[in-house]
């Protein structure tokens, strides 16, 4: 189920991909000076992403437009982070044209779910996929990036899965810097102690967002 879930959403990319996409400017003095014209910011989040003690910030913007049916408008998103710099300015660190979906029907709940950079400099994307017709069935995702050798690299990456009719789920958490991960199932109906066991995950090179397409590229168990 989930296997075929995350096909359509990669097919779904593809697709939009092949669609053209502004060049974020390189640099600018205000966030709102790297939004393209017809697009407009949906998410930002600010914080020191390179711990120069200076506030950076990333953004989502969109651009919405009719397709050919004219029942349904189509969604071009961007991620967009940007590095403040000491003379004052912002420069354009890291530009991804697919990693922040959009749904992909009607019958489909809003895919993503908030851009926030810690305390502790991490980046981190949040998403959720579920349908009307199946809400009983929901999955949450995470994914944590920190700037390592100039790209930001995936560090952390967290699953719940939940039947929200059962109450069945299951928490897997990936920390790809210690190369565990930790399994928690449990039924969040029932007063009963989860199970926990420790993972330990194979050996693999740093994803970034040059070599991850959508975010559903990653397997729990690669």
């Amino acid at each position: 189920m989930k296997r075929l879930v995350y096909s359509i959403w990669f097919l779904s990319i593809l697709v939009q991909s092949q669609n053209e996409y502004p060049k974020l400017n390189v640099y600018g003095m205000t966030k709102e000076s790297f939004v393209p014209l017809e697009w407009k910011m949906i998410a930002c989040a600010d914080g020191d992403l390179n711990d120069d003690q200076l506030s950076d910030f990333a953004f989502v913007v969109e651009k919405k437009s009719e397709n050919d049916s004219l029942t349904e408008s189509s969604v071009q998103r961007i991620l967009g982070v940007f590095l403040k710099q000491k003379e004052g300015g912002y420069l354009k660190h890291t530009q991804s044209n697919t990693f922040i979906i959009s749904k992909d029907n009607s019958d489909m709940g809003e895919p993503f779910q908030g851009i926030f950079i810690t305390s502790e400099g991490y980046l981190d994307l949040n998403f959720q996929i579920w349908t009307n017709e199946k809400l009983w069935f929901i999955t949450t995702h995470s994914f944590r990036f920190q700037l390592q050798n100039n790209k930001f690299g995936l560090v952390m990456y967290s699953l719940n899965e939940s039947n929200r009719d059962s109450g069945d789920s299951t928490d897997y958490n990936l920390n790809f810097l210690s190369k565990k991960m930790t399994v928690d199932t449990y039924n969040f109906l029932q007063d009963k102690k989860p199970s926990s066991e420790v993972v330990k995950l194979k050996s693999a090179p740093l994803r970034t967002f040059e070599t991850m397409l959508t975010p559903f590229e990653i397997s729990i168990w690669d």
